[in-house]
């Protein structure tokens, strides 16, 4: 297995393709059932094999993802062979939350504060792209759009 198997929440968020999926192997309906009831293994494989699936289709569409905490802001954008990243960062005691809705616009509002540390950065990724994402995802980070990401990179040029 590549990356992990999707959640119970998950197989019924892609209940519809998972019986796609199990078509395309000549498993109907009640072919899944004897072999949920009878063969634990392929059951484990087929799960296995879809979870895959459904990552790595996941993965190879996502541009953009986040991490953000109440003080740390990290954003990544991943595009051909490079990923670009970048971070706020608030010290001390400025009133600044940046899980809140109002978060960036305060970073904006605050941006010459020497509290407020951004940081960039490039690196290249080559054909690890999708297992670089799938990392930084396992360690907090979530599949966004380009919204904040662009304000930032604005804002910072």
């Amino acid at each position: 297995m590549k990356y992990t198997r999707l959640t119970k929440e998950q197989f019924e968020i892609f209940h519809e393709k998972f019986a796609e999926f199990l078509a395309t192997q000549q498993i109907d309906n009640s072919e899944w059932k004897k072999i949920v009831e009878t063969n634990p293994k392929m059951t484990e494989e087929q799960l296995d094999l879809f979870s895959d699936i459904v990552w790595e289709d996941a993965l190879k569409n996502a541009e953009y993802l986040e991490h953000v905490d109440p003080k740390d802001l990290k954003v990544f954008r991943f595009k051909g062979s490079k990923v670009k990243m970048i971070s706020i960062k608030i010290k001390g005691d400025l009133d600044i939350d940046l899980t809140k809705s109002n978060g960036i616009t305060k970073v904006f509002e605050n941006i010459m504060d020497s509290r407020i540390v951004i940081h960039q950065g490039n690196k290249k990724v080559g054909r690890q792209r999708n297992e670089e994402m799938f990392q930084l995802i396992t360690e907090g980070c979530m599949i966004t759009d380009e919204r904040i990401y662009n304000a930032l990179n604005e804002a910072i040029s």
